[in-house]
């Protein structure tokens, strides 16, 4: 199996699986869509991007698992760093819990000096913050925070 059939398997499975799902929503009139509607259309775009990439692969490179893995050490930090943020923010609150997300980002992953990564988070998070409890009025986990 080369890159290309393992990635066009991968967006053909995802988009049937939206399609199943979408399915199973209201889908509305032409005048008023439903919920549905829009995932279904994204889904079908997204199966038949990956059917014409399976139609289009050709014989290439094997893919070798073992390889793909250890060669998206950044991909992976980005999965695991986005886990415990999910997880964290909860507990810790939106703006502990965003700073610091962004701050090991930037600081990790994008290799920004302490400073910078430092100033964009607090200034991303502070924006951020303004945005969404100021001007829109959402609730968001306190946690620690405490305003």
């Amino acid at each position: 199996m080369t890159k290309e059939r393992a990635g066009s398997f991968f967006f053909l499975l995802i988009g049937v699986y939206v399609l199943v799902q979408s399915a199973r929503l209201p889908m509305g009139s032409w005048t008023q869509p439903g919920p549905g509607v829009f995932p279904f259309i994204l889904s079908l775009l997204l199966s038949f991007v990956g059917i014409a990439l399976l139609v289009s692969s050709g014989a290439g490179r094997k893919l070798e698992w073992r390889d793909v893995a250890s060669g998206q050490v950044t991909a992976w930090t980005i999965i695991v760093l986005t886990g415990l943020f999910i997880v964290g923010f909860d507990r810790l609150g939106f703006v502990p819990a965003s700073a610091l997300y962004l701050f090991v980002l930037l600081y990790a992953v994008s290799r920004l000096p302490v400073a910078g990564a430092a100033g964009l988070s607090v200034g991303i998070t502070a924006a951020g913050w303004v945005l969404f409890v100021k001007i829109l009025n959402l609730q968001l986990p306190i946690g620690l925070w405490r305003f």
